[in-house]
């Protein structure tokens, strides 16, 4: 009975590793839609490199969030198992989807947005 009325423990160390897991997923997710939605309009405005900004700033974010899931698993406790493979699992998605951002950016430097 003690075990169910038990208060949930949330340490700040704990939202920190959230954030680091969902940082790089969210950045290119935002990244991919907010290129696709530009495009018309910085082609109408020739205002192409408003695209590369989106992308500069969701390479920041995802590497930002690999960066704190390194400096997280660097840091904890070796006993606390979830906590090291929360941010062990956040500098491993930050550092995939910040390549992820970087090559959807390639095309953009070979190719105008009104071609």
């Amino acid at each position: 009975m003690n075990e169910l009325t038990k208060d949930i423990e949330i340490r700040p160390s704990s939202i920190l590793l959230w954030i680091s897991i969902m940082a790089g997923p969210v950045a290119f997710a935002v990244d991919l839609e907010s290129r696709y939605a530009l495009v018309q309009w910085a082609c109408f405005h020739h205002r192409e490199w408003v695209i590369s900004v989106f992308s500069v700033t969701a390479f920041i974010a995802a590497a930002g969030g690999a960066l704190l899931g390194w400096l997280a698993f660097v840091r904890l406790d070796p006993e606390w198992h979830r906590a090291r493979f929360m941010a062990i699992s956040g500098f491993i998605l930050g550092g995939i989807f910040a390549l992820s951002i970087i090559a959807d950016a390639i095309p953009h430097f070979f190719i105008s947005a009104c071609e």
